[in-house]
């Protein structure tokens, strides 16, 4: 890979070439300060790049910004269609999106803002896109990449899981209304705040499934959500995923305690949440406003002894 600087730009403007010495992206060092310790940079990639490609490119970036010790965080905006796992294989975390920022091929598009500190980048910590295998499903990371997959879920499910969840515009039915919610379910990801999973069946999304509101400290809790489409109901999916995330929360996230909840007359979910050992801590009136409605909820909690002595 080789990096020049534009001529005359005043060492603001990049340009990149791989090894073939074909240009595939530019950056712009738009802020260098040395008070706050920060550099702000803009990257433009100009056709796809591979993973480890960007991954090389982001090492020398912020290797070459941080080797004095003069800069202690870099942030870098790029557009919303970039290879997000490079981002997070270095550490960075998603730290804002910024709303119609780039018009390109006809199409408005956000911007992402990744950041990271010098300290974060040196442990490199791999944070790889989460899979939690399984016999017959597997549960997977979701991110923007996907929303493809994620709208053709949703198209087709429209009517059937209307009942019950929270009422959806009808921008939440075309791509760009997927892109913006995975991007924000992704950001919470990074951030520690959630983990948003596809349950696939061979490739296929077959359904949707989210530990969110983590909460540690002496509580050590989060809480349960998921969904299943139409066509696969009544085969058992749900509870094999809801297993796997269990396990996954216990054995490998480090939390104590799951909540989740389920509309009064949803007795095939609460039969997903008892073969997994769940137990009904009771009635939550007017919990959640489902479907134009705030509407009753049966809630359950599992703990982690309780699973581990059950051997669910």
């Amino acid at each position: 890979m080789r990096i020049e600087a534009v001529h005359a730009s005043d060492g603001k403007e990049f340009l990149v070439q791989d090894e073939r010495r074909i240009q595939f992206a530019r950056f712009f060092l738009l802020e260098h300060n040395l008070q706050t310790k920060s550099a702000l940079l803009r990257l433009k990639l100009q056709r796809g790049a591979t993973t480890e490609e960007l991954k090389e490119l982001l090492c020398r970036i912020v290797s070459t910004l941080t080797k004095r010790g003069e800069i202690f965080k870099v942030s870098i905006l790029t557009s919303e269609d970039v290879n997000v796992r490079a981002f997070q294989e270095l550490g960075f975390a998603l730290e804002g999106v910024l709303q119609d920022q780039v018009y390109r091929d006809s199409i408005i598009q956000n911007e992402y803002l990744f950041g990271v500190t010098s300290a974060r980048f040196s442990m490199k910590r791999d944070v790889a896109l989460l899979e939690v295998p399984g016999e017959r499903v597997r549960l997977l990371l979701a991110d923007p990449s996907q929303a493809s997959s994620y709208l053709a879920y949703h198209r087709a499910n429209r009517g059937f899981l209307t009942p019950f969840e929270p009422r959806k515009e009808e921008r939440f039915f075309t791509l760009e209304g997927q892109q913006k919610e995975l991007s924000e379910r992704f950001r919470e990801y990074l951030n520690g705040q959630a983990i948003p999973f596809g349950i696939y069946r061979r490739d296929e999304l077959i359904g949707k499934l989210r530990l969110s509101n983590f909460v540690l400290g002496s509580f050590q809790n989060a809480f349960l959500g998921y969904s299943l489409s139409e066509e696969n109901q009544g085969q058992g999916y749900m509870s094999e995923a809801v297993g796997l995330a269990v396990r996954f929360a216990f054995l490998e996230a480090g939390l104590h305690r799951l909540e989740a909840s389920t509309l009064l007359d949803n007795v095939a979910s609460q039969h997903v949440l008892e073969n997994n050992g769940f137990s009904r801590l009771g009635l939550n009136e007017k919990y959640l406003h489902i479907n134009g409605d705030w509407q009753d909820h049966w809630t359950y909690y599992l703990l982690k002894e309780t699973y581990e002595k059950e051997g669910f």
